[in-house]
């Protein structure tokens, strides 16, 4: 009978690669291999166990198998890997069990697995081997899940033409994106430009006359010339701001590095700082921990975030307080760190401090406003340097801003 099962079974094995088919004992012990497509007689041959098949990871699985098969006696697509040339490829497991022992029956796909089944019914196994019952469920079942591959072979085409579609689409909707942040920076730099020059005058006159003709004006007169000065003046540093960090975002950001001392770049700017501290009562300190010598810098550029972070601690101080200003060295960094005793920043707050246009709900203790970009101007110059820039706070107790320089020369991206 075996040798009618292999001489039927000869032109179907001629046909292509379909799997394999393996008869054994009750126990899974192999007992003849009716069909190997996939040449892997070595780790099943005749007379070992029929999970030895499976990767020794999925062993357990596979022992599984064959206890559910002998109980409905047919179980229909368990996906066991098996290493095939060396690879491990989930195969598609069916079985049945008949009088003369147990048929089993792996492919590669469900629908490979359906082929398989058919080509033994083809073959009269119903006769030689298994009732033409058993078959029909492994074909039956089978040939459902195949049904369901082509299914979701169809959906996946579906969504993988959507989503082709969708990332053309999304394509073109960064070009315009791109090209509208250029018009806007273009359109925002002509209109700062146009209006710094007659908010200039404006302040200038407006200082012209509380210097100049404060003797012939009222004190209502006096308070509209303050009123306008404070205004064009917070006018024209958010222009300045927005220059600035429009300029940065596109990518503008230029540097002009040389050796510098830190520490006389601090006494300088403390020293022009203490005079718009001392309007406000406010005493400006600086400490030099650790000499840290020159370090290679924008000037210009390191002088407006001092004047942002020492402007900031002011403004949110009560008069009769102190400002200090400390340098260290840390690691391979050079440390600024300016600490107030002001009002403090509420914990939530923090994460978004450097972003732009972001303001706290902390107000100056003379009524000063914020743009909501200088700290965000001063991030970016601090990472051109190679640097980095940070807060603690504690509400009623004040803030320490600080920021770091690399002694040694190191890219932004580092």
């Amino acid at each position: 009978m075996k040798a009618q099962l292999l001489s039927k079974m000869a032109p179907a094995m001629a046909a292509g690669e379909l799997g394999v088919a393996l008869l054994c004992d009750r126990d899974g012990t192999v007992r003849q291999i009716l069909r190997d497509d996939f040449d892997l007689a070595s780790l099943v041959p005749v007379g070992a166990g029929v999970t030895d098949l499976a990767d020794a990871g999925v062993r357990e699985k596979a022992q599984r198998f064959l206890a559910a098969l002998q109980s409905p006696h047919a179980v229909v697509d368990w996906e066991i890997t098996v290493p095939v040339q060396g690879v491990l490829v989930p195969l598609h497991w069916a079985g049945v069990v008949t009088a003369d022992g147990l048929v089993i029956l792996v492919a590669r796909t469900r629908s490979g697995l359906a082929r398989l089944s058919d080509e033994f019914a083809r073959t009269d196994l119903d006769q030689a081997v298994a009732t033409g019952a058993v078959v029909d469920i492994i074909e039956t079942v089978s040939a459902q899940h195949a049904e369901r591959d082509d299914g979701l072979y169809e959906d996946l085409t579906r969504l993988n033409n959507e989503l082709a579609n969708l990332q053309r689409e999304l394509a073109k909707k960064n070009a315009q994106l791109e090209r509208a942040i250029v018009q806007k920076d273009q359109l925002l730099g002509m209109v700062a430009h146009d209006l710094r020059n007659p908010l200039g005058v404006i302040s200038g006159y407006a200082e012209f006359l509380a210097d100049e003709a404060a003797e012939k004006l009222s004190p209502d007169q006096l308070e509209f010339v303050a009123m306008i000065k404070e205004s064009s003046g917070f006018m024209l540093h958010l222009i300045d701001d927005l220059l600035d960090i429009t300029a940065i975002e596109a990518g503008h950001l230029r540097l002009d590095l040389a050796p510098m001392r830190l520490s006389t770049l601090l006494q300088r700017n403390v020293a022009l700082n203490s005079v718009l501290a001392e309007k406000k009562e406010i005493r400006l300190l600086l400490k030099i921990v650790n000499e840290v010598g020159d370090v290679r810098l924008d000037g210009g550029k390191i002088q407006q975030v001092l004047n942002n972070l020492l402007s900031n601690a002011c403004k949110y101080s009560v008069p009769g307080t102190e400002v200090e200003v400390r340098l260290y060295r840390q690691g391979d960094e050079a440390v600024v760190a300016i600490t107030d005793q002001g009002q403090g920043i509420p914990a939530d707050e923090l994460p978004s401090l450097f972003t732009p246009f972001q303001t706290t709900s902390v107000r100056g203790t003379a009524g000063e406003t914020s743009t909501g970009l200088g700290l965000a101007i001063a991030r970016k110059i601090v990472a051109g340097h190679g640097g980095r820039i940070w807060v603690e706070s504690e509400v009623g107790r004040g803030s320490t801003f600080s920021f770091s320089l690399p002694l040694q020369a190191r890219s932004p991206a580092d």
